[in-house]
């Protein structure tokens, strides 16, 4: 009923997510369902390399496999254990206390929701939350890109995402809600019964919309929480912070350039940087573990990059370049963790190092594009 693949397309293949930011409350809402993680990812044919903060991303269709297998093991693992519902009762800003602040000091509700505006590519990329107003209801409605608009795929997505949403806003208003309506795009699952208890309804299947209808009354009324010094000055941060826009226009940019470059790589060259970019740990790396991994004999490795105008040096310095700058786009990657990723032995060896190919040591070059 509920199948995990689904035939993307290339821009839905190629998109990557970091999974720092939710990382945590995946792993309570899996504690609580008697899941092991680490088997469980070994399970699925993930690295548990990617549950290490700043150490690796995965492609977002996996975000949505993962998040799917791990609802059906839970389902079996943990009588009335639903992934979905436990993340939105588990969800806290783990790496983001500007958010808490922001939220726990807004006017009402509807401007607390105005974080998600900001951070949901933080939190699921191809996914983001409109408020549909009119005079007595407000109705959220979750909208995921084309690329990746398919209910069978999104589904246990669509009800951790507004789960999320609703039980943060129960808890702001320190006041029960009952939705007027809660609707979901997939057909109604086993567990069904728990959505129903979680909000307080009952929920509609095979729906036309992922949506939570709510009074507007609700939404508008004073938070005993207020306080506008706060919630200005969490804003502000937030804002500086995340700088979504510039940050997706800096990476779409750095992306852009890279596979310019790769297209004109002779071929041995483009080999050897497809596998630095798909394994970033292995730029840290010798010549006979690269050439072991390309199944290629070091010899024939160093030949076939002399006839290609470079050499392997040259190659691994590009990829450490290429890699750092896209590590460095990502505000959860601290300079010293890209450093050890990167094989280099300290963080100021690092810095020296890309000074030498920017011009600017890796905190300045984050500056100047907002991320510090």
């Amino acid at each position: 009923m509920y199948p995990d693949k689904s035939p993307f397309s290339k821009e839905a293949s190629s998109a990557r997510f970091i999974l720092t930011h939710v990382l945590p409350t995946c792993l309570r809402a899996a504690s609580r369902c008697g899941i092991n993680v680490i088997d469980f990812v070994r399970h699925v044919g993930v690295s548990p390399l990617t549950l290490v903060p700043g150490h690796g991303d995965l492609p977002v269709k996996e975000l949505f496999r993962l998040l799917n297998e791990g609802t059906q093991i839970g389902w079996q693992t943990s009588p009335g254990g639903h992934v979905p519902v436990l993340f939105a009762e588990c969800f806290q800003f783990d790496y983001l206390s500007d958010a808490t602040g922001y939220l726990s000091s807004s006017p009402n509700l509807i401007e607390a929701s105005r974080l998600f505006d900001w951070v949901s590519h933080l939190l699921c990329p191809p996914a983001r939350i409109e408020h549909h107003m009119n005079k007595d209801v407000v109705t959220i409605v979750l909208v995921f890109d084309d690329a990746f608009d398919d209910p069978s795929v999104t589904w246990s997505a669509s009800e951790a995402i507004l789960g999320t949403w609703f039980n943060l806003c129960r808890e702001l208003a320190n006041a029960k809600a009952v939705p007027l309506k809660v609707e979901f795009r997939h057909p109604a699952h086993p567990l069904r019964k728990s959505c129903d208890d979680f909000y307080g309804t009952t929920c509609e299947f095979d729906a036309l919309r992922d949506a939570i209808t709510l009074p507007r009354s609700w939404l508008e009324r004073p938070l005993d929480g207020s306080l506008p010094v706060l919630h200005k000055y969490s804003k502000e941060r937030l804002q500086r912070l995340l700088n979504p826009t510039k940050g997706l226009q800096d990476l779409n940019q750095h992306n852009s350039t890279l596979q310019s470059e790769l297209a004109e790589m002779p071929g041995i060259s483009r080999r050897l940087m497809d596998h630095y970019l798909q394994n970033p740990r292995r730029l840290a790396e010798g010549i006979d573990a690269i050439a072991f991994a390309l199944d290629v004999p070091v010899r024939t490795l160093q030949r076939r990059l002399k006839d290609a105008g470079t050499s392997f040096s040259n190659v691994q310095a590009k990829g450490r370049l290429f890699v750092s700058k896209n590590k460095l786009l990502e505000r959860a990657n601290a300079i010293d963790d890209i450093a050890e990723l990167l094989g280099f032995p300290d963080r100021r060896t690092f810095s020296i190092f890309f000074k030498r190919k920017t011009g600017q040591t890796p905190r300045a070059w984050r500056k100047l594009r907002g991320i510090e």
